[in-house]
């Protein structure tokens, strides 16, 4: 022991801790044939005085577990770990670690060796202040960036051929192709403008040439088109005005409704006979062909009388409240608007409920000459994606749907959602609407339509 080169070096150090670079156990055991590094301390009494050294010899291979991603990289672009002391002696080498090279042929690849041909290598250090430990990673330049230049050899390459192909295709093509491309270019552009020309077709049978032949065809279409939809759509609007129009004999209903009445009376039930005077009420506002004088006053009324006539049936246990501006009131509007609105939100607010319902209409005049209502209830409401479901169907104005048609009994079915949104858009136009928007308690719908004066 006292022979070894690394114990000098651990006895001349000023240090009271030293590390040594990798040697071999022979000094305590001639058959193993094992390489560690050993760490002196220098151990001193009270009095600073010397008093020995304690020896711990270690596996260099444990100082680092070499992880997967590590060796993965290492294996393709051959990179390598050392670690040495402060005086350049080995104590660790990942190839060693991975059973790639022996011991002595690591003595022999010395880090400073790569140091001295660094245009070959890319060399990472990092060293320890206290300990003057040195780690190093080197990775070959070659390896490193060879499929970096070969991707921008053939990158070039194909570039280079990708650029030459379409030079050439271009000069054979333009003549060919770009003159009539423009001009159908410049058709198109005025055809955008409502300006519907004829492109003169060319000689040529070739794509453009049926190109161009659709073209004409296509703008002779739509000239036909807007002609047609033009008058049918005129059709179509007052076809679906007169289709929903009742098809009820008005004046023999109100006669027969007025018999129950009397005969109500002389038997003396009162009830009965105010729900059919209300009932008449609204049958003669919903039925009435004077649209000219009809306002938002006549459909709150109707509303109103609604709301009576639901509280005679179940025993007062519908409030609406009425918070519409006058300038509002006195505005015309199309029929049974509200009405449907309520009836819905009894059908579904008040459905398995026991308690009473309340209502409550707003009416407000923007300052674009709109008017908002909301008809807003405290009811069982409903759920975001419900509400958005029924909101889409109503915007797409799609075929009538369960969720927005009210079924009542004996197969009476009541105007529903759907025929106000889609009688607004008729009567109004597309800027103006119906939808439902949910709240905290209960649901609301909102109307959107036109302040309109009444003559």
């Amino acid at each position: 022991l006292l022979e070894q080169q690394w114990l000098s070096q651990i006895r001349n150090s000023k240090e009271n801790l030293t590390l040594t670079a990798v040697h071999d156990c022979s000094y305590y055991d001639r058959n193993q044939d094992a390489i560690v590094f050993t760490v002196g301390r220098k151990i001193h009494n009270r009095d600073g005085g010397y008093m020995g050294m304690l020896l711990i010899d270690l596996d260099p291979s444990g100082l680092i577990t070499l992880s997967d991603g590590f060796l993965l990289a290492r294996n393709q672009y051959n990179i390598k770990i050392s670690i040495t002391d402060a005086q350049n002696g080995v104590l660790y080498d990942s190839d060693v670690a991975s059973g790639r090279i022996s011991w002595s042929e690591a003595m022999e690849e010395d880090v400073l060796l790569f140091q001295k041909n660094a245009q070959d290598y890319i060399i990472l250090n990092s060293e320890t202040k206290r300990a003057g430990l040195n780690v190093y990673a080197v990775i070959p330049r070659s390896d490193l960036l060879f499929k970096i230049s070969r991707i921008e050899y053939v990158t070039i390459l194909c570039v280079f051929v990708c650029v030459a192909a379409v030079m050439v295709i271009s000069l054979l093509m333009s003549r060919t192709i770009t003159s009539p491309i423009r001009r159908l270019q410049k058709r198109m552009r005025q055809m955008e403008e409502g300006e519907y020309k004829i492109l003169e077709k060319g000689t040529t049978n070739d794509e453009i040439g049926s190109l161009i032949a659709s073209y004409n065809h296509m703008v002779t279409k739509i000239k036909n088109l807007i002609e047609e939809v033009y008058v049918g759509e005129i059709k179509q609007k007052n076809a679906k005005l007169l289709a929903l129009q009742t098809q009820i004999n008005p004046h023999m209903l109100y006669n027969t409704l007025e018999s129950i009445r009397m005969k109500a009376l002389r038997s003396g039930a009162d009830e009965v006979a105010e729900m059919v005077k209300l009932l008449a009420k609204m049958f003669r506002a919903a039925l009435s062909e004077q649209t000219q004088s009809h306002k938002i006053r006549d459909e709150i009324e109707y509303a109103q009388a609604y709301i009576r006539l639901q509280n005679l049936r179940f025993r007062d246990m519908f409030f609406l409240q009425v918070e519409v501006e006058e300038q509002v009131q006195d505005s015309g509007v199309i029929s049974m608007i509200l009405q449907p609105v309520i009836e819905n939100s009894i059908e579904h607010g008040f459905k398995g409920r026991r308690v009473p319902l309340h209502i409550v209409l707003t009416g407000r005049l923007k300052e674009n000459g709109t008017i908002m209502l909301q008809i807003c209830d405290d009811g069982k409401g409903i759920s975001s994606e419900k509400t958005k479901e029924v909101n889409r169907r109503l915007e797409e104005n799609v075929c009538r749907q369960p969720e927005l048609v009210e079924e009542q009994e004996e197969g009476r079915t009541s105007i529903g959602l759907r025929n106000i949104a889609e009688r607004i858009k008729l009567q109004y136009g597309d800027a103006y609407y119906l939808r439902l928007f949910a709240r905290e308690e209960g649901a609301g719908v909102e109307i959107c339509i036109p302040w309109r004066e009444t003559r």
